[in-house]
């Protein structure tokens, strides 16, 4: 049943950074990232905390940095399915079948002495209702709090949810009461939830059904109230249906936490998120959730434990995402599945510890792939994981391996040597290897800069720093005061500062003889509006005309073919009239490089060829007699740049696919409107 997994799996596109140990001897030893995100993680779903405390160090010896816990804000009982857990009866931390207050004090402390730490899924949008069922007994301990002025909508007021609607998707029901969770009195009591979850030991959090609670842009600042100040608790959250429902606000969910889109992992299409310009350090994949395996309209319940480990060693295996691996409940149905069950320990099995060792290993290196009819490859530049249809000797491109080396399969103990431009060896019957050099030196310290710019042209910017292969990190800006951090921070910079200044961030990465310095610099530029335009002697009104930007920090303005230019019959450049034209984003404004497309007919440059530089300034671009050429234009006409304000600022409004509107949006719709000082937000008229 693999086999038809196999053409999917070439969208897959995940991966994580971690850290080893430094000498011979170490180097033997298992390895744990100190960061969540640079590590993998292990979902013991719905098991007693007393089981998970005994096995926690086969945990961390599986290669494991991370536990993920089922919800404990209900008194849930024994005998009840697994999606009570889902039905929280307040914010807050209810002893339960699951454990105790003392067993999760004592599970965080266990597991910070051997590397691991402990992440709480936690229901923050909806509360538990009566579903007439008799073992629904946590019904009683809701708190009345929540059904006073208004803090909740009540199940008969608030309709069943639409599902093709944004609105109804943040407003109505999916499961219980819907919390109101825009107010600042239950953003408060969240905020105390996570202060006493912090008190007690857990250090990473997972929010369940986390697209059903708005952003900013959308009048809900739930996030950026609750998690403001909280760079060191790492947080995901579970974006069901990214692809579908509103794909234009990741990014701005993508700005608070990381984020698993389970549809797109359920179908192997891992590019979803590269669409929307998420990178990858804010994502987490799995090969299988508790979604797939414990519903039963869901998937994965029907495939092998083998095919899962097989889907999980390319999910893995891979630069930049932290991954989930579940640990199977014993029950095979819905409402089999109860709680306080322990699951399958199957993830001790070395076709699954020696990919997690794989990822600790390979730290943040690049990444490579190769596909062939019966293999899969992913090389992480000091070794490959190879998922295979069958057993017995293989062949693949050396790609980045070094010719000469020899190499060992970590699962099977077979060789492989490099001949000529091929890596041969002997799959096991795992269909898995696991190929690297043994004697493989530990990562180095890093530090990542989110979004990673040299440019902007707002007044200031934020950054958020996140450390690599260490948990110890500091900075400083233009030589100012060294700030130590842990993890993650962020530093603003640019206020006050006049158009054309050189900002450097100098920085440290981990500490005493393993730390690395480095320096981040960027300019501050001034807010200019620039265009790409494109005039052709050949009608292009029957093709799909896009324009391509991208960035050489790996930023672009959609992935390819770009988006849609508008065409203006009115619009003269240097006296010539009808044109295409595209705003280009402020922040792609100095750093971006320009291509023009269609339909795949027509492109320039041509594929292997750089995009030509904007350089703050805007382009346009000429087909004609079947040639191309590109100036920079001198005299523009016909696009009136729009005038209402806001506050003291002047605004300019787009379409969500970056079409800047001549007029002022008046339809029901969603729009993108940019003011003067460089802040950007959605805008939605109703």
């Amino acid at each position: 049943m693999f086999a038809k997994y196999f053409r999917l799996l070439t969208f897959l596109g995940l991966a994580c950074a971690l850290t080893m140990p430094a000498s011979s001897q170490e180097q033997s030893a298992n390895y744990l990232p100190s960061n969540i995100q640079d590590g993998v993680i292990l979902h013991c779903f719905v098991w007693p905390l007393r089981d998970i405390i005994e096995e926690l160090p086969a945990i961390a010896e599986a290669g494991f940095c991370a536990v993920q816990l089922s919800p404990m804000q209900a008194p849930n009982i024994t005998g009840q399915p697994w999606y009570y857990t889902y039905g929280p009866c307040d914010y807050r931390f209810y002893e339960s079948v699951i454990g105790t207050r003392a067993d999760l004090i004592e599970l965080c402390t266990k597991a910070d002495k051997l590397g691991i730490k402990i992440v709480m899924d936690i229901a923050a949008n909806h509360l538990i209702h009566d579903l007439e069922d008799a073992m629904r007994a946590p019904m009683q301990h809701t708190n009345p709090w929540w059904f006073e002025d208004d803090r909740c909508v009540r199940l008969e007021d608030q309709g069943n949810i639409t599902w093709d609607s944004r609105w109804s998707f943040t407003h109505q029901n999916i499961f219980g009461h819907e919390i109101r969770t825009e107010r600042a009195d239950v953003q408060q009591r969240m905020r105390k939830y996570l202060d006493d979850l912090w008190s007690m030991g857990v250090r990473g959090v997972r929010w369940d059904s986390c697209k059903h609670i708005g952003v900013p842009s959308e009048g809900d600042d739930f996030w950026m109230e609750v998690l403001d100040g909280r760079d060191e608790l790492w947080t995901y959250g579970e974006i069901l249906g990214g692809i579908d429902y509103a794909p234009e606000l990741l990014p701005e969910y993508a700005e608070y936490m990381s984020m698993t889109d389970a549809y797109s992992d359920h179908h192997g299409q891992h590019n979803a998120f590269h669409w929307q310009n998420i990178p990858r350090t804010r994502c987490v994949f799995w090969a299988e959730s508790h979604d797939t395996f414990s519903n039963d309209e869901t998937g994965t319940r029907d495939l092998s434990q083998e095919d899962i480990d097989r889907l999980w060693a390319l999910a893995a295996s891979r630069q930049g995402a932290s991954a989930l691996y579940f640990s199977r409940p014993s029950g095979r149905s819905k409402n089999e599945i109860k709680l306080a069950m322990k699951g399958s320990t199957h993830f001790k099995m070395p076709e699954v510890a020696e990919v997690n060792k794989f990822h600790n290993l390979m730290g943040n290196l690049p990444e490579d792939y190769a596909a062939a009819e019966g293999y899969i490859a992913i090389y992480r530049q000091k070794g490959v994981v190879i998922v295979a249809d069958r057993a017995g000797e293989i062949s693949i491109p050396v790609r980045n391996l070094i010719s000469g080396q020899d190499y060992v399969d970590h699962i099977s103990g077979n060789k492989f040597k490099v001949t000529g431009e091929q890596l041969v060896g002997t799959i096991g019957p795992k269909r898995i290897a696991v190929v690297y050099d043994p004697q493989i030196e530990r990562p180095r310290p890093s530090m990542e800069f989110s979004p990673n710019i040299s440019e902007f042209t707002s007044e200031s910017v934020t950054l958020l720093l996140t450390t690599h292969s260490t948990d110890k990190g500091s900075y400083s800006v233009n030589d100012g005061p060294r700030i130590d951090f842990t993890r993650s921070t962020h530093v603003t910079v640019g206020e006050g500062l006049p158009a054309g200044s050189e900002i450097t961030i100098a920085w440290t990465a981990g500490e005493d003889e393993q730390a690395v310095n480095g320096s981040y610099i960027l300019t501050k530029r001034k807010d200019v509006d620039t265009y790409v335009y494109l005039h052709s002697d050949v009608d292009f009104s029957a093709l799909d005309v896009n324009c391509f930007i991208y960035g050489k920090n790996g930023t672009n303005n959609a992935g390819w073919p770009g988006l849609p230019m508008n065409f203006n019959p009115s619009l003269t450049i240097d006296g010539k009239s009808g044109w295409w034209s595209y705003s280009v984003p402020q922040e792609l404004t100095y750093g971006g490089y320009a291509m023009v497309n269609t339909s795949g007919r027509y492109r320039f440059p041509a594929d292997g060829v750089p995009g030509i530089p904007l350089k703050g300034k805007s382009l346009a671009f000429e087909y004609n007699s079947g040639k191309w050429t590109y100036f920079i234009p001198e005299s523009i006409a016909g696009l009136t740049p729009l005038t209402e304000t806001d506050g003291q600022t002047s605004m300019r409004y787009y379409t969500i696919t970056g079409t800047q509107l001549t007029e002022i949006p008046t339809a029901p719709g969603i729009y993108i409107a940019v003011s003067s000082n460089g802040r950007t937000r959605k805008m939605i008229i109703r």
